[in-house]
Formats: structure tokens, C-alpha cells, sequence
């Protein structure tokens, strides 16, 4: 009987998902590395960067451009939000919303540092894509922590819940409670975390959502 030669290269999918895994840690490495300038007292370039994590330039800039979008990747967790969420139940829009709420607060709050140089270089940053890039983060994060809920709720619904959620999500909000309520930080996430969570049922009970 012969027996079918085994073909050397693996299955497409196989593939595939290995080059996702090597994009996603190479990308992982070029922000950890930035981090590790910004808490060293640098704003880094994507070269230098690419230098710190062992990573060739050219690989860098094609994950990062500019240097602009280099930053508002530092500047957002965005591994460990995904890590969040996938804990998360898929259906309870209250507990996702909750569990985003408090990992980006709490980064914020663990990274107050980092984050001013990065605010600071990024005003200095000619970059148009910029904010828009920033935004488009936070908007992500808000539209996925809805996920259960957005084809329940009326567009005009969606829009003011989304909207209210702006302010509990980034570094603002732990500005405000900083200068104004001056809580401790455990106490300053607790109450973002009401905040939120409440404007959330509040709207789905008007939706008539259970």
C-alpha cells in the first residue's frame, strides 16, 4: 500500500493564524518598547523604537507610520482591553461597559506620567491624523462594550448612551476627579464605574430592555 507523502508546508489556516500571532507580537514589542522610552524620559520616534524592540525600521514604519500613530498606540492599551472583553460575558453590555471603564481608568491612573509626555508630544506633533486617530480608539472600545445592545436600541438611543460613555473613557475624566473631587484612586474608579454602568441601565430600562 502507498501511503500519501506528507506535504512539508503547513495548512493555509495554520499559516495564516502564525502570521497573525508574529504581526501581533511584533506590534506588541514596537509599543512596549515606546513605552519604555516615555517612562525613561523620551518621547520616542518609530526608529527609535524600532531599535529598542530589535525590530527593523523598515517593519516598524509599516505598523507605524508616523510617529503621531506610533504614540496614541502607546497611549491606549489596546491588549489589554481585547484581554478584558474576552473575559467578559458577550451579553451583558453593563458588565462590559464597567470592565472597560475601569481598565482604562485604571491605566490612566497607573500611568499618569507617561501619559502627560505623551499628551505634551503630541500637541507638538504635526500630525492631522492624530486626534482623529485618538478618537477612533475610544469609539472602538465604546462601540464594542455595547455590542450586546446595539441592534436592541434606536439609533437615537444608541447615539446618547454612546455619547454619555465619552465621558468616562480616557484620561479627562481622571483629570476632573483629580483637581475637583480629589478622591484616592480606587475610590475615583469605583465612582466612574457607577457613573457609567448606571447611564447604561438607566437606558435600557427606558429601551425596555431586560
Amino acid at each position: 500500500m502507498t501511503v500519501p507523502a506528507q506535504s512539508d508546508s503547513a495548512p493555509a489556516s495554520s499559516q495564516s493564524s502564525g502570521r497573525s500571532a508574529q504581526k501581533r507580537r511584533t506590534r506588541r514589542a514596537l509599543v512596549d518598547a515606546a513605552a519604555q522610552l516615555v517612562a525613561e524620559g523620551v518621547v520616542p520616534t518609530v526608529a527609535q523604537a524600532a531599535e529598542r524592540a530589535d525590530v527593523s525600521r523598515a517593519t516598524a514604519y509599516r505598523y507605524f507610520p508616523t510617529q503621531g500613530s506610533l504614540l496614541v498606540h502607546v497611549s491606549t492599551p489596546l491588549e489589554d482591553l481585547r484581554r478584558v472583553l474576552e473575559r467578559a460575558d458577550d451579553q451583558d453590555a453593563v458588565h462590559r461597559v464597567e470592565l472597560i471603564v475601569r481598565a482604562i481608568a485604571a491605566w490612566c491612573y497607573d500611568n499618569r506620567t507617561v501619559l502627560f509626555e505623551l499628551t505634551r508630544a503630541m500637541a507638538e506633533i504635526s500630525d492631522e491624523g492624530l486626534d482623529a486617530d485618538r478618537m477612533r480608539h475610544r469609539q472602538y472600545w465604546i462601540d464594542e462594550a455595547l455590542l450586546p445592545v446595539r441592534d436592541r436600541l434606536t439609533d437615537e438611543a444608541y447615539a446618547r448612551l454612546f455619547g454619555a460613555l465619552t465621558l468616562f473613557v480616557g484620561p479627562e475624566p481622571i483629570a476632573v476627579i483629580q483637581s475637583v473631587s480629589r478622591l484616592p484612586r480606587d475610590e475615583a474608579i469605583e465612582s466612574l464605574a457607577w457613573a457609567a454602568t448606571t447611564l447604561v441601565r438607566a437606558q435600557l430600562d427606558q429601551s425596555g430592555i431586560r
